[in-house]
């Protein structure tokens, strides 16, 4: 495959790789609450491929926010378990609260999918890593911190990823190693495990 072609291809899967999680990706957009409500985020973050340059991975990661955003913003929706609730009442102030935090995220979202695939089309052609390498274990790590912010702590959206904090490995992760850790930013410590069949899963040492 040539280079255009490659990067050609890297175009349509940034596109490929956000609708894989949302309804409304065809001819006809579906609305943005249904949309938003029914995005996968995990099963978009499974496709995000390993081994991307570094500003073309921090553009994916930033698409995946507004949609990790967006996603638990609705979080206290499905969590209700009350046939209705008042809105003056604690639980509905939070409710709306939590809706309103995947408005940035819901305003940024086309541009943000748009830069992404035109630095994809721009960008030099790259290699895929495998599953098991440190590359996708760096994925996984940011992925985690993306989720952590926007779902952690009973938080529910609100956290757009904008920089690509560094990653620094205490044990490099490679063929044979199933085990290692290393700190995200200054402070953000993590464990990765890879689990064959499904790649390397990172938690986060926070609450």
């Amino acid at each position: 495959m040539s280079a255009l072609s490659k990067r050609l291809a890297a175009a349509a899967a940034i596109g490929s790789i956000i609708c894989l999680g949302a309804a409304g990706c065809g001819s006809t957009p579906a609305p943005a609450t249904r949309t938003a409500a029914a995005v996968n985020v995990a099963r978009v973050a499974q496709q995000i491929p390993a081994g991307m340059p570094s500003e073309l991975l921090r553009r994916v990661l930033l698409v995946y926010s507004d949609l990790d955003s967006r996603s638990l913003a609705f979080r206290r929706v499905y969590e209700n378990t009350e046939p209705s609730i008042p809105v003056t009442s604690f639980a509905g102030k939070d409710l709306l609260s939590c809706l309103g935090n995947g408005a940035p995220a819901a305003a940024r979202f086309a541009g943000d999918l748009a830069l992404a695939r035109s630095l994809a089309l721009a960008s030099r052609s790259f290699r895929v890593m495998p599953a098991h390498s440190a590359a996708a274990a760096e994925v996984a790590v940011r992925v985690a911190v993306i989720d952590g912010a926007n779902g952690g702590c009973e938080s529910c959206g609100g956290a757009i990823s904008t920089i690509l904090w560094p990653v620094v490995w205490h044990t490099r992760p490679g063929p044979g190693v199933t085990h290692a850790t290393g700190t995200i930013g200054s402070t953000g410590e993590f464990e990765v495990s890879y689990q064959a069949g499904h790649g390397w899963v990172a938690h986060l040492r926070a609450c």
